[in-house]
């Protein structure tokens, strides 16, 4: 091969690069991740060692020189797009957002969208059942940062309960960043769940990329990010904080999809906030049962969405509203319901 067609393709958050190469013999194009040879190898030995059996479609090859490498791996690709990689889950819904905004726009039903998160949370529910084998290099992004490091700075912020009783939804960080590192290598995680590192596919089926932090993890640590990415992403306010923060409630008391919906009619107007409570049902039953497997409950469930949600509050890009409404639903959810 001498000559590609190359185009880079957005990627997550790290300094890698992403690019997508097609030969010039027209093969089938492929997909190389470009960064310093420590950080590729150690990937790579990551995915070798606990991802590739559960996810063998990308077939990643490792090669180095001169300190820098890249990692080639075969291209997911578009259906209706020959040879351009298929659209990451944040287009995805962006595509969902635009076709309930404008009546003429083509996007996803609601009901493809619902196969595709109920895919990608029974994907990760069966990594994340396998129990670590003994390596000890977690990746975990399990404090509550950066809250604490800027609280310690003098920074406050003040988050009520959803139900008006007293306290802050902070009271409880350091209790839930302890309980969280108790488990903090129990099981074996993507690492970087979030809206650009999952593909799709025909429309309902995800494959996730990027696993340069797979490894030992929280059992919930994938499947909180997931529902924290989608639900911050799509939950749309037509409402106050508080009301908001009702709608959260419920869905961490496990109410039923229905049960919701009925309470709150003006949020489910939309398909985006439907698709919010969803998935928060959906993860809340998949993390229950992981858990239940190991002897362990839902605090911990909570623990683990508490920090997500701490650490959120401070992503660019994400609704801090929506993430605040969520916070004050967790606050009083743990005073009133688990009496932490």
């Amino acid at each position: 091969v001498n000559r590609v067609d190359a185009s880079f393709i957005p990627g997550g958050r790290s300094l890698a690069k992403i690019i997508r190469l097609a030969p010039d013999d027209d093969g089938t194009p492929f997909v190389a991740k470009v960064d310093a040879v420590e950080r590729l190898r150690d990937e790579m030995q990551r995915f070798r060692r606990y991802a590739e059996r559960w996810d063998s479609s990308l077939k990643p090859c490792l090669h180095f020189h001169s300190g820098i490498s890249l990692i080639l791996f075969g291209l997911v690709e578009c259906p209706d797009k020959p040879g351009q990689p298929a659209p990451t889950l944040e287009e995805t819904l962006e595509s969902m957002f635009y076709c309930e905004h404008w009546g003429d726009y083509q996007g996803p039903s609601e009901d493809d969208l619902r196969e595709l998160i109920g895919r990608a949370i029974r994907k990760l529910r069966r990594l994340n059942s396998q129990a670590n084998d003994g390596w000890r290099k977690p990746i975990s992004f399990l404090k509550a940062e950066p809250y604490l490091p800027l609280r310690d700075q003098g920074h406050e912020w003040k988050i009520g309960h959803c139900d008006g009783s007293d306290g802050s939804a902070f009271d409880f960080v350091e209790q839930a960043v302890t309980r969280v590192g108790e488990l903090s290598e129990q099981a074996i995680v993507h690492g970087d769940v979030q809206l650009r590192n999952i593909l799709v596919r025909d429309g309902r089926e995800p494959h996730f990329i990027d696993y340069a932090y797979c490894g030992p993890g929280h059992p919930c640590l994938d499947l909180a990010r997931l529902e924290a990415a989608i639900l911050y992403f799509c939950g749309r306010m037509n409402g106050d904080e508080r009301e908001l923060g009702a709608v959260f409630f419920d869905i961490l008391h496990g109410k039923s999809e229905e049960d919701v919906k009925r309470r709150h009619p003006i949020f489910c107007t939309t398909r985006t906030n439907r698709l919010a409570i969803f998935t928060g049902l959906a993860c809340r039953a998949a993390a229950l049962e992981l858990l239940d497997s190991i002897g362990k409950g839902e605090d911990d469930w909570l623990a683990m969405k508490h920090v997500v949600a701490c650490q959120s509050l401070f992503t660019l890009n994400m609704q801090s509203g929506v993430v605040r409404a969520h916070l004050s639903a967790l606050g009083a959810y743990l005073k009133s319901i688990r009496g932490w």
